[in-house]
């Protein structure tokens, strides 16, 4: 019977092929084929199946108070290497599933000793400034001989299909068809290793038969780029590391008769990088600068994006102290933008981070200040205190740009022993986001928000219980609105049957203000219940109860939520 099935599941996977992901990837080791071909792992099947209902109670919403979900996930597994998932999903308002169907990427990777080869649609990372992850229609090979202080990768293949223009369907965007590739080479000796990277692509100006209309400004393409690096211990204790990049650029070859070795003569399609960082090592005391300098417009047609149009000097120094419990290091640097001076405004700023960090038996902190600009999802703690079911709040995503950001952690520990360990911790956590304007590194609207937890943690590992307390403070300020949000929070778990049954109560209350004018309180009570049976069944089971007194034209309207979920999920 057992064979049976094995002979049914291969007939599926060789007129499927395929995974739901419309990709298949194989990876071969021709040492190994005798085992990877043999009849044990010809067909294999795992994935998971789970169930989960929500009864959920708050008042007259004309929504039914009860959801269920059944959901599948299957994976069968050809000679390990070819995947046919399976998954469904089915509730009680819809339902959806997936199946193997033939693949529009098909990739193989057979390798044998210290040679790999790539084969279909791969990808391949030559430089930073050349071919970075482009994935195209071809072959590639690497090769790493063990005892040879020399290694080589090269790869060539189709990188954009040609797409036709069609006035009836305008997000199919109309492209060239793009041929190219590259190779690098590495050779690495005691103290210096040097390498380089050299890449080609040309668009064929005659993939297409339809005419192309000039406002959508697309137009055959040539490229060349290449890239040299090297690191080298110049003397003792001191390191270099550097890498320069070129990239030749033809944007119109049909109109120009041109190629990127004759753009060359046009400083306009020519753009240069460079990379260099230089440490040094004094007895604990590590020293670094570094120097980075993009052109405006770099860019090649090996990779999806290019970071360019900047310069940054940069200093890094760090060193431990007292007998190595503290630990202090800084970044500091200078960028700039606009380097052609052709924008309408030009950037120039000191940015610079500092962290600290002392440990001692009982006692740890640690503080860090930044001003590097970034993006980041800010999610306060009272998103997830006061959330109804686990499915609330999963994309609570703010994006901001982050101009400061300042930390501060405190740490001791009461006591240590089998039986019972104590912690406090008290964390504070200033931020300043801005929100970016069109032609403004940054905006005079602003927000400050800080935030503070203090919390008191016991584990009795003898009785396999954890109590936890806190009590958290948010406040933040975005000029016209300032809002707090405060309240308290406990948290009891405990371990039954061998740690197969863990229960956990919560229990927080937290009012917030608007202007100083009070938005309403929220008290929470939940308790969770997990059970695992034979490592693979896990049973959960939530009860929740909120009660929202929500201030409304000078009343105040309670409102009780009550919640019951249960989950089932296996996993073979």
């Amino acid at each position: 019977m057992r064979r049976f099935v094995k002979i049914v599941f291969l007939g599926i996977a060789l007129c499927a092929g395929a995974n739901s992901s419309k990709s298949v990837a194989q990876n071969i080791r021709i040492e190994n084929l005798k085992d990877q071909f043999s009849w044990k792992n010809m067909a294999k099947m795992n994935g998971g199946l789970s169930l989960n209902g929500v009864y959920l109670q708050a008042g007259d919403t004309g929504v039914n108070p009860f959801t269920w979900v059944l959901s599948a996930n299957l994976n069968g597994t050809l000679f390990g290497m070819v995947n046919l998932p399976i998954t469904f999903t089915l509730n009680n308002l819809s339902h959806s599933y997936t199946y193997p169907h033939p693949p529009e990427r098909f990739s193989m990777h057979p390798s044998y000793k210290w040679v790999t080869a790539h084969i279909g649609d791969v990808s391949m990372t030559l430089s930073p400034y050349t071919m970075s992850g482009f994935m195209f229609t071809g072959g590639g090979i690497e090769l790493n001989p063990p005892n040879s202080p020399m290694s080589v990768a090269a790869g060539y293949g189709r990188m954009v299909k040609a797409t036709e223009y069609n006035p009836d369907n305008l997000q199919n965007v109309p492209a060239f068809r793009r041929m190219g590739g590259g190779a690098k080479i590495g050779y690495k000796m005691n103290k210096l290793s040097i390498g380089g990277s050299l890449f080609a692509a040309k668009d064929d100006p005659y993939s297409l038969l339809q005419i192309i209309p000039k406002e959508l400004n697309i137009v055959p393409q040539n490229n060349i780029a290449w890239s040299v690096n090297t690191t080298a211990s110049l003397i003792k204790h001191l390191s270099l590391s550097a890498e320069y990049g070129m990239s030749l650029l033809a944007t119109n070859t049909t109109a120009n008769n041109t190629d990127a070795l004759s753009a060359a003569s046009n400083a306009k399609t020519v753009y240069d990088a460079l990379n260099m960082k230089l440490s040094y090592q004094l007895q604990k005391n590590t020293f670094g600068i570094g120097y980075e300098r993009i052109d405006p417009q770099y860019h090649s047609l090996g990779g999806y994006f290019f970071t360019n149009d900047l310069e940054n000097l940069t200093f890094n120094f760090a060193r431990p102290f007292l007998k190595d419990r503290m630990t202090f290091s800084t970044n500091i640097g200078v960028q700039q933008d606009d380097l052609d001076n052709h924008n309408k405004d030009k950037t120039q700023r000191l940015v610079g981070a500092i962290n600290m960090g002392f440990a001692q038996e009982r006692f740890n902190t640690a503080l860090s200040y930044s001003n590097f600009q970034s993006y980041t999802n800010k999610k306060d703690q009272f998103a997830y205190i006061n959330q109804t079911t686990d499915y609330e709040n999963l994309d609570t995503l703010n994006f901001r740009q982050l101009s400061q950001n300042a930390m501060v952690m405190l740490g001791y520990t009461l006591s240590d022993s089998k039986e019972r360990k104590q912690t406090v911790s008290v964390n504070l956590n200033f931020q300043e986001t801005a929100n970016p304007k069109e032609n403004e590194a940054r905006s005079d609207v602003a927000m400050q928000t800080y935030n503070v937890q203090t919390a008191y943690n016991v584990v009795m590992e003898a009785i396999h219980t954890q109590l936890s307390a806190a009590f958290n403070v948010s406040y933040s300020d975005a000029q016209s609105l300032q809002t707090l949000q405060i309240g308290p929070l406990l948290t009891l778990s405990r371990f039954f049957f061998d740690k197969t049954l863990q229960t956990t109560m919560l229990v927080s209350y937290n009012n917030s203000t608007n202007n100083g004018i009070s938005t309403g309180a929220i008290v929470n009570a939940r308790l969770n219940t997990a059970y695992t049976l034979k490592k693979r069944n896990r049973f959960l089971l939530s009860l929740s109860e909120q009660l929202r007194n929500i201030p409304q034209n000078d009343t105040t309207k309670k409102r009780n939520i009550f919640s019951v979920s249960f989950t089932y999920s296996v996993a073979f």
